[in-house]
């Protein structure tokens, strides 16, 4: 068997990059704005993988932290 990251599982889709004060919001379940379509997104801060994002009606939410 195989394991898998979820950095590899979900590398086909799309990325956001969020700065250090939208990390915090969003490590702390906080939601903001993101202009893009609602799905599944890799969230990065500072060039470092930090997991699964949702967008639901322009609006980014935590998934899954790395």
């Amino acid at each position: 068997k195989k394991i898998i990251s979820f950095k590899d599982f979900f590398k086909d889709k799309e990325l956001i990059k969020i700065n250090p004060e939208q990390l915090e919001l969003y490590e702390n379940g906080g939601r903001f704005v993101a202009n893009k379509k609602d799905g599944i997104y890799n969230i990065y801060c500072d060039n470092k993988y930090i997991g699964i994002g949702i967008v639901n009606k322009k609006r980014l939410k935590r998934e899954i932290i790395i």
